[in-house]
């Protein structure tokens, strides 16, 4: 029996739209675990996708991180502490030999604290200060979504 995914919503979305891809991508490979059913090979499979999530995740706090730094954000060196921890997290599930529903639940519960969580009240937090300073530069903010080559 699979487990329910965990799914992308709009109301994720800081409006910056290479953070806003990368993260849309981090909610497709944590679905791959939910999707992957008891077979004889499911552990090769998790492996996979258990690197796969762990490789993507550090080159998106990497490029979350140079964003921050890009604009000053205030607490970047908080924010570094929590991305840190994240990946401790996912490091700690790639080396536990567990079964494929155990994993799936600790995944629900990662990808509750790294995605959704830390998207809505961490993430939205440089978001705001970055839109404040685009709104105290011009007066406006012209567009919501911005490309940002990171």
């Amino acid at each position: 029996m699979t487990q329910q995914k965990i799914k992308w919503d709009d109301a994720y979305s800081l409006g910056i739209k290479n953070i806003d891809d990368q993260h849309k991508k981090l909610f497709d490979i944590v679905d791959k675990i939910f999707s992957l059913q008891e077979s004889k090979d499911v552990k090769g499979n998790i492996r996979t996708i258990l690197h796969e999530l762990f490789e993507y995740i550090k080159v998106h706090f990497k490029d979350e991180e140079e964003f921050m730094k890009s604009i000053n954000y205030p607490d970047l060196a908080y924010h570094i502490e929590l991305h840190e921890q994240l990946v401790k997290s996912v490091s700690a599930i790639l080396r536990d030999p567990s079964r494929l529903d155990i994993i799936q639940m600790k995944m629900r519960v990662i990808a509750k604290q790294a995605l959704i969580d830390h998207i809505l009240e961490e993430d939205m937090n440089y978001q705001r200060y970055y839109f404040s300073l685009k709104k105290s530069e011009t007066g406006t903010i012209d567009e919501p979504i911005i490309n940002l080559d990171i």
